[in-house]
């Protein structure tokens, strides 16, 4: 069997190269399709989040990757800072080599050192959380995400992992579980 030596790489939004873009919104197509419904620019590459990009790559090749996104949240007139990881996927065929967790640790790795975080927060199916905790993600149960019309928001439809990044949060974290945290029309 051949051996893989991948590279970690990290890259804003900008800096991207266009070959990992292309495979990342590849992708996105296979495994989330209905991201392309209406347009071929789908919302995985909007830029509101302020985009961080963790990839393994080889050469011109991305054997896995995923998105750290950084959103101002505002919860009981405060506002909040919370980082994120989404689209996490590595390709079949380079899985089962521990590159999942390598992306998903240099990800939550990256995030704890924003000095301006409060919250990081992700969604998982329920079949991931134990591979999340493994890496220092904690499954919220006692804390409702909710999303979509302001007016009548919807909670999350998929399991809450968070980490507590600021003091000013893990002090005063029964004021989250009291409240909803409205996160926004969507999620990242």
């Amino acid at each position: 069997m051949r051996e893989f030596k991948p590279e970690l790489k990290i890259y804003t939004h900008d800096e991207l190269p266009t070959a990992y873009e292309h495979q990342i919104r590849s992708y996105i197509r296979m495994l989330w399709w209905d991201v392309y419904l209406d347009t071929i620019d789908p919302q995985a590459f909007e830029t509101e989040y302020d985009p961080v990009y963790v990839c393994l790559v080889g050469g011109d090749c991305l054997y896995s990757a995923l998105k750290v996104n950084r959103k101002v949240v505002t919860h009981q007139g405060t506002d909040y800072v919370f980082y994120g990881i989404g689209d996490v996927f590595t390709y079949p065929a380079f899985r089962k080599r521990g590159y999942g967790t390598w992306v998903v640790r240099e990800g939550t790795d990256y995030i704890r050192q924003q000095i301006d975080g409060d919250f990081a927060l992700l969604w998982a199916e329920e079949d991931n959380v134990d591979f999340y905790q493994r890496l220092g993600w904690e499954h919220i149960m006692d804390i409702t995400v909710t999303m979509e019309d302001p007016q009548n928001p919807e909670p999350s439809d998929e399991e809450v992992m968070m980490i507590f990044l600021s003091e000013r949060v893990r002090n005063n974290r029964d004021q989250f579980v009291s409240h909803d945290i409205y996160f926004g029309e969507d999620d990242w």
